[in-house]
């Protein structure tokens, strides 16, 4: 790849938060698709591949960042630590289609652990999943940036990792935080109705799925 590449950073989950900047772009666009109800991994990954592969097409990606999945471990009353296989499925496969839609688009494709994208974005890189949510959920608004749930910040934060990262001219400061803007016992419970506020918007407005339409709306 040469020149300055157009980026779709990903987040994947149930509800996938992307990411999109290319050269002329002030800010970066963002939104989430709302992915198919279904165990199936086969409909699961045909919806996400119809929906990247024409997204790309029409935004001249050609470098496809992916976050890398922490998968949550439970411990069960008798002591094991389990994991929720469908989750687990789930997580894993988003990673694994993102990277065959970069292929089938001839885009490139790279990971971010999720842990250095919210140290570099939020300022925090341990902790509670929630925690590292709240962080870059905080440090996009304080961007300017319209943050629609905590699934696009998580998008923005990979985003902005991999263009520090990779020294990618960006019009906005997107050098590390040295820590979080907020602290998480005053804050959380503001993020929390932030994201309900969030989630009520959305409903009319974020991507859908259906067996006949796949369609989408930025920010």
């Amino acid at each position: 790849m040469t020149g300055t590449p157009s980026i779709l950073a990903i987040d994947g989950g149930t509800t996938t938060g992307w990411a999109l900047w290319y050269p002329g772009l002030e800010k970066p666009r963002a939104g989430t698709i709302k992915m198919p109800d279904t165990q199936d991994m086969g409909i699961w990954g045909d919806a996400f591949v119809e929906w990247c592969v024409p997204f790309m097409e029409l935004s001249g990606v050609n470098h496809v960042q992916i976050e890398a999945p922490i998968i949550a471990l439970h411990r069960s009353e008798g002591g094991a630590v389990k994991a929720n296989m469908n989750e687990v499925r789930k997580l894993l496969s988003i990673v694994s289609f993102a990277q065959y839609a970069a292929v089938l688009h001839g885009a490139t494709h790279g990971l971010t652990p999720r842990g250095t994208a919210s140290k570099h974005f939020g300022g925090k890189g341990n902790g509670p999943r929630r925690e590292l949510k709240a962080a870059c959920f905080v440090a996009a608004q304080h961007k300017g940036w319209k943050v629609t749930s905590q699934d696009v910040a998580d998008a923005l934060a990979v985003l902005d990792q991999y263009t520090w990262a990779h020294k990618v001219s960006v019009p906005w400061d997107n050098r590390p935080l040295p820590g979080p803007l907020f602290t998480a016992a005053a804050h959380g419970t503001r993020i929390d109705r932030d994201n309900k506020r969030a989630a009520s918007a959305l409903t009319n407005s974020a991507l859908s799925f259906d067996r006949q339409t796949f369609r989408g709306e930025g920010k």
